[in-house]
C-alpha cells in the first residue's frame, strides 16, 4: 500500500521472489543485513504524499527513479500480470506485460547475487575509547513506614566490555535485560552502584567534568518524546552548547547549528520549526544533531529505528554509518533487531538479566552462536526469503532482576541445564581471541 492505494498485490512466495512495483522494489533495497554492510542502503528520497493531495497521475513518481512524463499525466490502472498477482504501474501495462515482469525480476534477482558477493569487511584492531570492568547497578527496595531496605533489584549485575574508537558494540537482549540501564549508567544517568567506567583512560564513575560529559551522548528511541515540543530546533541544539559553554559567541554557534544541519541531512531553514512540524525520520536526525552538538566522541543509541519504518530506517542507518566514517565516532547501539546488528556493529554482546552471557565479533556471534540463550534468540528471527530452521522455545519468562536464580540466571530456561549449572554461574570459556561464552557446555572442568 502507498499514499492510500494498493499499487501491489501477490502471494507471500510471488512478493518476495519478484516484486514489481518500484515502491515493493526500494522497500526489499532497504531491509539491512549482512552482504550489505559495506555499502549504504537504498533509502527512499522524499516522503509519502498528503492522502487527496494528488488527483491524478501515480503517486509514487516524485519519489520513483523509473518515471516518466505519462506517470504524472495519467493515473496507473490495475494490471493483472497472471497467477493472481497485479501491479498499479504503466510499466505493466499494454503489450510485452510478461517480458517487462520477467526483465525486473531478473534484475532484482542479479542484484541479490551482487549483493551477497560482497566480503565483509574486516578491519584492524583500534584504540580502546571506552572500558567498563565490573559495573553494577543496584536499586534498593524498600517496604514499611520507615522505608527499610528489604532487597535489592540487580539491574546490571557485574557488566565488563570495550568499546575501541570508531567502532560499533551492539548490545542486544530481551527487554527488561538491563541494556537501557547499562547505556544510562555510563552517561552518569543513573549513579551505579559499583565498578569501574574508564573513557578514553580516564575514570569517569565520581567524576564531574563537562568535558567528560561532552564526549558522551545518548541518541533515545522515542524522538518526539526526547525533543522539547515547546523549543524550535535551533534552540534544541544550542541547548547543550550552551550548558558546556561551547562556541560562545552566538554567530559561531549559528554556524555550527548550520553546519550540524547539514551533516546529517537537513535543510537549515528547518531550524526556526517545531519538532511537531517534521517526520519520524526528520525528528531522528534532529535527535542525533543534537547528540553531535557538543562533538562527542563516543554515541549511546538506544533503539534509535524501532519506530521507524523500513525506508527511513534506512536512511538514518546509511546516516550513522556515514557520521561514524567521517568524525571517527564509537557507537554503543542498543537494539532488539538482529537485522540492523548484522549490517551495522562490528562487536556483539549478548545480554541476560543484567550480565554479558556472550561477546564477539558480530560474524562469530551470529554466525556461530555458542550460549543456549544467543542461538535460542537468533532461531526466533524471521527470515526474509521465508525459510525456516530449527525455531528454540524458551519455557517461562525473564527471572526478576530483585530475585535471579542461583548460579546460572539462564538455567531454568535451558534445555541444556545441569547440576552444576544450578549451583555456581559459569566463568568465561574463550573460543578465539575475541569470542567468549558463559557456559557450562563449554567449560574445561567438563571435559
Amino acid at each position: 500500500m502507498y499514499a492510500g492505494q494498493i499499487v501491489e498485490q501477490a502471494t507471500r512466495e510471488q512478493l518476495f521472489a519478484r516484486p514489481l512495483h518500484p515502491y515493493t522494489q526500494k522497500l526489499f533495497a532497504a531491509l539491512p543485513h549482512a552482504a550489505r554492510r559495506n555499502q549504504p542502503l537504498t533509502a527512499i528520497p522524499g516522503s509519502v504524499p498528503p492522502l487527496g493531495s494528488i488527483t491524478q497521475g501515480c503517486r509514487f513518481t516524485a519519489r520513483c527513479d523509473k518515471a516518466w512524463s505519462l506517470c504524472s499525466e495519467k493515473t496507473p490502472d490495475w494490471t493483472e500480470v497472471g497467477e493472481g498477482q497485479g501491479v498499479r504501474c504503466h510499466l505493466y501495462e499494454g503489450q510485452g506485460t510478461r517480458g517487462k515482469v520477467q526483465e525486473v525480476g531478473s534484475k532484482g534477482k542479479s542484484e541479490q547475487r551482487q549483493d551477497d558477493s560482497k566480503p565483509t569487511l574486516h578491519l584492524a584492531p583500534c584504540t580502546l575509547l571506552l572500558q567498563v570492568s565490573d559495573l553494577r547497578v543496584h536499586f534498593p527496595i524498600r517496604k514499611g513506614v520507615l522505608q527499610r531496605e528489604i532487597g535489592q533489584v540487580k539491574a546490571v549485575d557485574g557488566v565488563s566490555m570495550e568499546i575501541p574508537r570508531g567502532r560499533t558494540l551492539a548490545l542486544v537482549g530481551e527487554s527488561g535485560c538491563g541494556k537501557t540501564t547499562l547505556g544510562k549508567a555510563l552517561l552518569q544517568l543513573i549513579p551505579p552502584t559499583a565498578g569501574s567506567v574508564r573513557f578514553a583512560g580516564r575514570e569517569l564513575i565520581g567524576a564531574n567534568s563537562r568535558e567528560q560529559r561532552a564526549a558522551m551522548q545518548m541518541v533515545f528511541q522515542d524522538p518526539y518524546a526526547s525533543l522539547n515540543p515547546k523549543m524550535r530546533v535551533a534552540e534544541i541544539l544550542e541547548e547543550g552548547m550552551t550548558a558546556l559553554n561551547i562556541e560562545n559567541n552566538s554567530a559561531a554557534r549559528q554556524e555550527h547549528i548550520d553546519t550540524l544541519l547539514d551533516q546529517v541531512g537537513l535543510a537549515r531553514n528547518i531550524k526556526w520549526r517545531y519538532p511537531h512540524e517534521f517526520s519520524g525520520g526528520q525528528r531522528q536526525r534532529i535527535a542525533i544533531a543534537r547528540a553531535l552538538a557538543v562533538s562527542p566522541q563516543l554515541l549511546i543509541c538506544d533503539e534509535p529505528t524501532s519506530a521507524l519504518d523500513v525506508s527511513v530506517q534506512a536512511q538514518i542507518l546509511n546516516l550513522l554509518k556515514s557520521l561514524q566514517q567521517k568524525l571517527d565516532l564509537s557507537y554503543l547501539f542498543i537494539t532488539h533487531n538482529l537485522a540492523v546488528v548484522e549490517y551495522l556493529a562490528h562487536e556483539v554482546c549478548v545480554m541476560y538479566l543484567g550480565r554479558i552471557v556472550e561477546r564477539g565479533t558480530a560474524e562469530e556471534v551470529l554466525r556461530a552462536p555458542k550460549h543456549p540463550y544467543t542461538q535460542a534468540l537468533l532461531s526466533a528471527v524471521p527470515r526474509i526469503d521465508g525459510a525456516r530452521g530449527e525455531r528454540i522455545r524458551l519455557e517461562g519468562d525473564l527471572p526478576s532482576p530483585a530475585n535471579p536464580p542461583q548460579g546460572c540466571h539462564f538455567a531454568p530456561r535451558c534445555s541444556h541445564a545441569m547440576e552444576q549449572c544450578r549451583k555456581s554461574y559459569p566463568s568465561a570459556t574463550n573460543h578465539s581471541p575475541t569470542h567468549s561464552v558463559h557456559c557450562y557446555l563449554y567449560g574445561d572442568s567438563l571435559g
